[in-house]
């Protein structure tokens, strides 16, 4: 009836949210690779692979890591947008880490190498990554998890 209507309507109104989630890359609600193609980007191809991940906000994805967290994609330019993205990424190390004891989970290193194919090392996403968390190593940006 008319308040029905009327609170619908207020939704259709109301501005879209800019929440951040993880997304496994391969949940059926992960519509890009399926029925949808990838955003262009550069470096490794994108798939959906058991423990590959998208960081997605307002419906749109901002951030792929694939498994382990070895390689990263972005979809964005925009800086704070992508800090928001890894801090995202870093607070969801269930996502990330998929062994099921607490001594194999101790035991995982996720350790960033790449970033849209270029050592993240050489990147300004490196200070980004740093600023979310992560730790600076020679061979890429570490991300430590607790086992428990």
């Amino acid at each position: 009836t008319t308040q029905t209507i009327d609170t619908l309507r207020s939704y259709v109104s109301s501005p879209a949210t800019d929440d951040m989630f993880v997304l496994a890359a391969d949940d059926p609600a992960c519509l890009f690779g399926a029925g949808l193609s990838w955003p262009a980007t550069t470096g490794e191809k994108l798939s959906r692979k058991k423990g590959n991940v998208v960081v997605m906000c307002a419906g749109k994805p901002i951030l792929f890591a694939s498994a382990g967290l070895k390689h990263l994609a972005t979809f964005v330019t925009d800086e704070a947008l992508l800090v928001r993205a890894f801090k995202t990424l870093a607070a969801c190390p269930d996502a990330l880490v998929q062994e099921v004891s607490a001594d194999a989970r101790a035991r995982k290193k996720l350790i960033v190498q790449t970033c849209d194919g270029v050592s993240v090392l050489e990147t300004k996403m490196a200070a980004m990554l740093a600023e979310a968390g992560f730790v600076r190593m020679p061979d890429g940006m570490r991300l430590y998890t607790s086992p428990f």
